[in-house]
């Protein structure tokens, strides 16, 4: 496995861990894709804290996705590589902050590719808040288990 995905890194024309400062805290992301022209796929996890299974640690782990897009993977702060202490001064703005943060520098660097959000649960809310901010930055959203309302006032 270690030497097929030492290939499958090498293969890639971009498949490295960067550090960008997403509000206001450094952070690391993963950007892992086959061709710079791609279009980029933003990981947006589940949790918070739950960086599955798209984390900073998956270089060369997905090529059937790295074939098509650019994956970004990024542990959100408070988990993974970023890890750190969450507190009350933190609300949902404080993340989608950080997620348009990570959306203006990724198309700083690829001013033509497509952005594509992939949230997961949590993610979900990110991926629909940082569209509604940067709709001229982000050419799509796909979601999964998302959430759409407060889960624990819905009776289904």
């Amino acid at each position: 496995m270690n030497k097929r995905r030492r290939e499958i890194i090498a293969a890639n024309e971009i498949s490295e861990l960067r550090t960008y400062l997403l509000g206001g805290y450094e952070q690391k992301v993963t950007l892992d894709g086959k061709s710079k022209n791609l279009p980029i796929g933003l990981c947006l996890h589940g949790g918070p804290g739950s960086p599955i299974p798209f984390s900073v640690g998956c270089r060369g782990m997905f090529p059937e996705f790295t074939k098509r897009f650019i994956m970004v993977y990024w542990d959100q702060f408070g988990c993974g590589i970023n890890n750190h202490k969450i507190d009350d001064s933190f609300s949902i703005d404080t993340f989608v902050d950080m997620t348009t943060d990570l959306i203006a520098e990724l198309k700083k660097e690829f001013p033509n590719n497509i952005l594509i959000l992939l949230g997961i649960s949590w993610g979900s809310v990110l991926a629909a808040e940082a569209a509604a901010r940067m709709p001229d930055c982000v050419d799509g959203v796909l979601t999964y288990g998302h959430v759409i309302m407060n889960l624990f006032f819905n009776d289904e």
